[in-house]
């Protein structure tokens, strides 16, 4: 039919993710303001027709669910009460003067019990959240964010205690996971799936991260416009080699976490293991290019083509670009805990590494805006 439920699938788990933050981070300002005894007027999940609606007489506080669960709120009344003093006081004003006032109309405020409820608050009202003290209108106003860092936090230690935390099993090269059309290295020959091992003879660092084999592969082709370098690669074997083909270890390294589909036999003819091992999103399987018997090493010459524009950083002036995407290599294996304190340990490793790669990221908004900017995105794009 030519339709691929992967990208509804995928549309589907984000919004649903979504929609869990955002009603963690509205449940945690209702929460805080409800247990400091701050007025509120409505709560509300989602945005569109209402799928439910409901008001508490005792407490005056709206609650509806939306039909699009992609947003909500937490409504105060601080300034429908301020609003009601300014109406009171322009329709005293108008009598005053012999003239008739008529009252604005304002958006959902019909004459039900909320809404009387809300006529009678007095400005000067203690519960009101403006009237609370500082502390207070600090504590409700960051809820939603501390909310946020909580549930995080134990999704991560769920996640510790039972499939297990995903990590990255280094291993040797850069991974060639896409090579662009009619660039030089594809001219070169440089297909993807490949693994650049070394460049010039001289083997790229072992593991990825900062000073890994991508940096170190990324540097030493940017520092060489119109210099021939010679790679060397590993390749999956394939019917020209006198070997059947079979998939390349990044067939699934673009995907979200799941084994392989691809398949195939081993020297002992058994079926290969590394069909089965999980894959996760910008990480290639590489751990066995040095040992497996379906891969080959062949070196290619390349010239990497001057890029248009001028890079100060480099010995040149100029920067060299060959026309292929590198990623970090490795396997990708979960780990998971066997007791509370190992869960609780690896959960707060995990939770620090994600707290540091969003503030490097919020960082770069401010050190390379140009670069970073164009990696950031609204809600409907990611």
């Amino acid at each position: 039919s030519g339709f691929d439920p992967s990208g509804p699938s995928s549309v589907a788990s984000a919004l649903s993710v979504l929609a869990l933050v955002v009603a963690v981070h509205e449940t945690g300002h209702f929460s805080v303001a409800r247990a400091l005894g701050v007025r509120v007027s409505a709560f509300a999940l989602g945005f569109g027709p209402a799928l439910y609606s409901k008001t508490d007489e005792k407490t005056g506080v709206e609650f509806t669910i939306g039909a699009i669960p992609l947003g909500g709120y937490v409504s105060f009344p601080d300034d429908e009460v301020e609003e009601e003093e300014k109406e009171k006081e322009r329709e005293q004003a108008a009598a005053a003067a012999g003239k008739e006032y008529k009252r604005k109309e304002r958006p959902n405020a019909g004459e039900g019990a909320a809404s009387s409820a809300r006529r009678k608050i007095s400005p000067d009202d203690p519960d009101l959240l403006k009237n609370r003290p500082l502390l207070q209108r600090a504590a409700v106003i960051s809820a939603g964010v501390a909310f946020n860092l909580a549930a995080a936090a134990a999704v991560l230690l769920v996640q510790a205690s039972t499939v297990g935390i995903a990590a990255l099993e280094p291993s040797p090269g850069a991974a060639i996971p896409k090579v662009s059309a009619g660039s030089v290295a594809a001219l070169a020959g440089v297909r993807p799936g490949d693994v650049l091992l070394a460049i010039d003879g001289k083997a790229l660092p072992f593991g990825g991260g900062g000073g890994g084999a991508v940096d170190a592969a990324v540097a030493r082709i940017r520092d060489s416009p119109g210099e021939e370098l010679t790679l060397r690669l590993s390749r999956e074997r394939g019917p020209g080699d006198g070997e059947a083909a079979s998939s390349s270890p990044s067939s699934s390294s673009f995907s979200s976490p799941s084994p392989s589909s691809s398949s195939g036999a081993d020297s002992s003819g058994s079926s290969s293991s590394r069909a089965s091992r999980p894959q996760l999103s910008g990480y290639v399987d590489t751990t066995d290019i040095e040992s497996d018997p379906r891969r080959r090493t062949l070196d290619l010459r390349v010239v990497p083509a001057p890029y248009p524009g001028d890079n100060p950083n480099t010995p040149t002036g100029r920067e060299g670009r060959i026309g292929v995407q590198l990623a970090t290599p490795g396997r990708v294996r979960h780990v998971a805990a066997s007791t509370p304190g190992a869960a609780v340990s690896l959960a707060s490793r995990e939770y620090g590494r994600l707290a540091g790669a969003v503030l490097k990221g919020l960082g770069a908004l401010f050190s390379d805006p140009g670069r970073a900017g164009s990696a950031v995105a609204g809600p409907v794009a990611i």
